[in-house]
């Protein structure tokens, strides 16, 4: 080749890389743009969204200013993400032989058909409470209560009130199943917490630092907490939408709230890199994590999207490929988290506004970033 041919060839590489820059320039600001309208139409204060394409490039989108220092990283609640954390740390326990997911809960805790006044559980297993296939109903309360029962709730309980797993499951423990275990599907927190408890006798120790040290700790998942905002960190507002006005109700929540099935805080670059350690095998072996996506047809989500369930764990179709993760919900806040585990892709959305479900948004901002 020529020395004029090589120079022209660069110059075509380089034509050709500042084209694709450029484009990628404008579907970023056509993300940015499309997300602060969808905010703004529902009246969010404030959401961060943080893309990651197969390539490693990364994108962060924000609407609404959070008062970050320069040293400062917003940290979110998590909601239901965190019964894919309380899985994985299920999953080791096993592979330390501590406890078994197909072994009936009587084994771990010999009182269980005591506890439910409706229901007998002892012959039940942590698999089938995973996938919420135990039969356990939906029991949380109508979303606009939050904005009354959470102030009394902090004046009776305490500043950080920590709720045990038996406390916890006192609120389902006189409803009767919705079907016979494993013969249905029906989510519902009890699932986990009855599962944590599970794993709080088999080892006899709390969940908090069982989840600590062997998961949050190993994985060095520095902004990723239950209770105390770790250091360099901010939790972010949360708000709910009362008679028709936007209410601030940061402050009224309470950390570690329902625990095993929905009480982390964490990061985006966190909730990304347990994306990266799950699909890469830094985090679980090739049959942990099997174990983890042995995905059940649930059939379709309320809006008609195809779905299904694993272990703490979902796989959802967003019209172009199925994507695993979850989403997540607390009292004024709303969480989406999904990952591609062959190509990396990954899209994290948080809202502070409660009332909001973050699907829609979701699908729009992957099909503008891949250019669809």
């Amino acid at each position: 080749m020529t020395h004029a041919s090589r120079l022209a060839l660069i110059c075509l590489l380089i034509l050709c890389l500042s084209a694709g820059e450029a484009q990628a320039e404008a579907l970023y600001r056509e993300a940015q743009q499309r997300f602060s309208q969808w905010c703004e139409s529902r009246e969010v204060p404030l959401a961060e969204a943080f893309y990651v394409d197969s390539s490693g490039t990364q994108v962060s989108l924000w609407h609404g200013d959070p008062g970050l220092a320069d040293d400062e990283v917003a940290i979110w609640p998590l909601g239901s993400i965190t019964k894919c954390f309380t899985a994985v740390l299920a999953l080791e326990l096993k592979e330390a032989g501590t406890l078994e997911l197909d072994t009936p809960l009587a084994t771990y805790i010999p009182e269980i058909d005591d506890m439910f006044s409706e229901a007998e559980l002892g012959n039940v297993t942590l698999r089938t409470l995973m996938s919420h296939r135990s039969g356990l109903p939906y029991h949380l309360a109508r979303e606009e209560h939050y904005a009354f029962v959470l102030p009394a709730a902090r004046l009776l309980l305490g500043e950080q009130p920590k709720l045990s797993h038996e406390m916890l499951l006192a609120s389902v423990s006189t409803r009767p199943l919705q079907f016979e275990p494993g013969q249905g599907y029906q989510y519902s927190n009890a699932n986990f917490w009855l599962a944590a408890l599970a794993m709080e006798r088999a080892t006899g120790r709390d969940y908090d630092w069982l989840l600590l040290e062997h998961v949050l700790g190993p994985l060095e998942l520095a902004q990723t907490t239950l209770w105390e905002e770790p250091w360099g960190c901010r939790r972010m507002p949360a708000h709910y939408i009362v008679n028709g006005e936007v209410l601030d109700i940061s402050g009224w929540d309470m950390p570690g709230m329902g625990r095993s099935a929905g009480g982390l805080y964490a990061s985006t670059q966190d909730l990304w890199y347990f994306s990266e350690l799950l699909r890469d095998g830094s985090l679980l072996d090739e049959t942990q994590f099997a174990e983890l996506t042995d995905f059940i047809d649930t059939g379709q989500t309320a809006n008609g999207e195809a779905y299904s369930y694993g272990l703490g764990i979902s796989q959802r179709f967003d019209g172009q490929r199925w994507m695993y993760g979850h989403n997540g919900t607390t009292p004024g806040n709303r969480a989406l988290w999904r990952f591609d585990p062959e190509t990396g892709e990954t899209l994290i959305i948080f809202s502070s506004l409660g009332s909001q479900g973050l699907n829609g948004i979701g699908d729009e901002l992957l099909k503008v970033l891949r250019g669809e």
